[in-house]
């Protein structure tokens, strides 16, 4: 199979990324060199100021925005909601393919770069510099995020456990997308979860699709550009905190 057409099955799509992958020869889970280790762990999260009713019923589809960055203890909110989420689901010891990369482009305090998240969502592991975010991601709007944590998964290892494992991953990828979602909003932030990347702007080693971190969804966050005097909620689809 060279080509995707609408006639082609799930199983057929998967087995001929997971092809695609492997003729760049990135086979195996990857690590980072030794010398490049940088394990950051995360303070304790930041309380929610929103309840998630509030954050269900004021949200907005636009999204954009403020230069200034985020804490980490709002970003430890934020990446700690999936571990959580995924263990109140029934599959979700069946499922361990799903992986949590972090795009940290202006958080308080951290080094700039993509980290690996550890499955708690305590402990952050630098793992490269990253390029601009325009060169990877499809929307500006996005790429002008201060935090982008990206849903992934070892799709080698879910195609080995069948079409189900494929169906449940991306059902917890959706949850764990959601949770953070809704984490962000309850800290007074404006969130939006998408799937436009180009993992190929991202030096990453096994960082495409049929590879051993295939990207599924794409979260991005931060401090909404917004004008109080119209909407606590502005332009950006986030709360500001103001009344």
């Amino acid at each position: 199979m060279t080509e995707w057409t609408p006639g082609h099955r799930p199983q057929e799509i998967v087995n001929d990324l997971i092809e695609r992958a492997q003729h760049t020869r990135v086979t195996r889970r990857w690590a980072p060199p030794a010398e490049r280790v940088y394990e950051h762990r995360l303070p304790p999260a930041s309380a929610p100021t929103v309840d998630p009713m509030t954050v269900l019923t004021l949200r907005q589809a636009t999204r954009f925005y403020r230069p200034d960055g985020i804490g980490q203890a709002i970003m430890a909110g934020v990446l700690q909601a999936p571990s959580a989420a995924r263990a109140a689901l029934s599959t979700a010891e069946t499922v361990p393919y799903v992986q949590i990369l972090a795009a940290a482009y202006r958080v308080e305090g951290l080094r700039p770069g993509l980290y690996d998240v550890d499955p708690t969502g305590t402990q952050a592991t630098f793992l490269l510099d990253l390029p601009p975010g325009r060169q990877w991601l499809l929307q500006d709007e996005f790429a002008a995020a201060p935090l982008v944590s990206i849903i992934t998964c070892d799709l080698p290892a879910v195609a080995a456990a069948g079409a189900h494992a494929h169906r449940l991953v991306m059902n917890q990828a959706g949850v764990a997308a959601h949770s953070m979602w809704l984490a962000a909003g309850g800290r007074g932030l404006a969130g939006s979860i998408f799937g436009g990347l180009i993992p190929w702007g991202v030096p990453l080693p096994g960082f495409q699709p049929g590879g051993t971190r295939s990207p599924l969804l794409a979260f991005a966050c931060g401090f909404p550009m917004s004008d109080p005097a119209v909407s606590p909620w502005g332009t950006a689809g986030g709360w500001t905190g103001e009344s």
